[in-house]
């Protein structure tokens, strides 16, 4: 019930997610939230 795409020459993605899907009871929240890394932390380039 969801896709994801990067965006090209930014650090974004692209996130649509279908809330009206009848995939079962589980409702899926569209809030967003922070992602939070550590400091001294490794991420992917």
């Amino acid at each position: 019930p969801f896709s994801v795409q990067k965006i090209i020459h930014t650090n974004l993605i692209l996130l649509v997610v279908d809330t009206l899907c009848p995939c079962g009871s589980k409702q899926l929240s569209i809030e967003p939230i922070e992602a939070l890394t550590e400091a001294n932390a490794c991420t992917a380039r």
